[in-house]
């Protein structure tokens, strides 16, 4: 139900966007889950869109951190500062493209927002967010 669901929302605005970009796990996290899910989302969007460029280690993360759903806000936004990077090889072919950034959940936005400055600062020209689900807190 959820891939049909990411589909149809998808579907009208695919023909929009050049590249899917994965949320990526440090490689530490990587070894203790054996899976990234962004990367899995990505794969299965790639198969029912394959105009869509996917590198699955374009985006790095480069610092291990702890992991965010214990932290407070502003834990959040010091735990992220200055962890992602771009693999040079891939610098030169997002300038002026259209990104879809994936993540499995977002919760305070904290991390798909360090990943889009990232892609911004090689001048991709558009990125969009996509998440499968979406954090909500109540008091």
């Amino acid at each position: 139900m959820t891939t049909t669901f990411l589909i149809k929302k998808i579907a009208p605005i695919a023909s929009n966007y050049d590249f899917l970009v994965a949320v990526p796990l440090h490689k530490k996290r990587l070894k203790e889950r054996k899976f990234n899910q962004a990367v899995l989302i990505c794969k299965f969007l790639k198969k029912e869109f394959p105009h869509f460029k996917f590198y699955p280690d374009l985006l790095i993360r480069t610092k291990f951190t702890k992991t965010q759903t214990s932290l407070n806000k502003k834990q959040r936004e010091k735990n992220l500062q200055n962890i992602f990077e771009i693999k040079e090889k891939y610098c030169q072919k997002i300038i002026g493209k259209n990104i879809l950034l994936i993540d499995d959940v977002i919760t305070t936005g904290n991390t798909l927002n360090g990943c889009a400055k990232i892609l911004k600062k090689v001048k991709s020209k558009k990125i969009t967010i996509v998440t499968i689900a979406k954090t909500v807190f109540f008091n």
